[in-house]
């Protein structure tokens, strides 16, 4: 996706780190001052925002949460979370952040049907007749926890799929986002090291509100 950006004795230099499920570019210049370093890097920096659009949600110490936190205000919108497979990832991320409460109202944290029908009223039968790791009960938790937090808007992940490695392949991740005027289901493949998985799939959710968010998805 990206030029000879990275190509090695290239000035400045463009590095690659991937940590948390997240990749990293980092641009490095030799220059006289502070702004001069800059300057050097402003080309590759356009180059990078050219080629990956939308996938870049920040730079320096910007994280995915960061970039959620600020369409939000930017919007004047309100979220809340349900989560099943990420044990509360999501709620963590976005409650960490200065004054989250202006912007995110809280989250539930989910282990089985009969929690999820105790807390958001889904009915444990509707879990069980479409399954804990589908789009629809994803779907269902999310507008659930959008009338129970009286949030705009409400991302919810079910649970997440028991990797099988004959099944690596067709195993997905699915996540939800309520909105005023409906309900965005995606999923992404659920597959790779254990360690990471959770992470990602929390990481995945954050990212769909922000670019619902970003392309207006979730209020038009």
């Amino acid at each position: 996706m990206l030029p000879d950006i990275i190509r090695r004795g290239r000035d400045p230099s463009v590095g690659i780190t991937v940590s948390g499920a997240v990749i990293r570019r980092r641009i490095t210049a030799a220059g006289a001052s502070p702004d001069d370093c800059l300057a050097a890097m402003a080309p590759s920096i356009a180059t990078i925002h050219e080629c990956l659009g939308d996938i870049v949600y920040g730079e320096e110490e910007d994280e995915l949460e960061h970039a959620v936190h600020r369409l939000l205000a930017q919007k004047r919108l309100t979220l809340a979370s349900a989560e099943w497979g990420t044990g509360g990832l999501i709620a963590q991320e976005l409650s960490s952040l200065d004054e989250p409460q202006q912007r995110f109202l809280g989250g539930a944290v989910l282990t089985s049907a009969a929690a999820i029908e105790s807390a958001l009223v889904v009915p444990s039968s509707f879990i069980q007749q479409h399954g804990a790791t589908s789009g629809a009960a994803s779907s269902a938790m999310a507008e659930a926890a959008r009338v129970q937090f009286g949030a705009d808007l409400a991302i919810a992940v079910g649970e997440l799929p028991v990797q099988k490695v004959e099944d690596a392949r067709s195993q997905r991740a699915h996540f939800a986002l309520a909105t005023p005027h409906g309900v965005l289901v995606r999923s992404a493949p659920h597959a790779g090291h254990p360690s990471i998985l959770q992470q990602r799939a929390a990481r995945q959710a954050l990212n769909l509100v922000r670019l619902a968010l970003l392309r207006d998805l979730a209020i038009d």
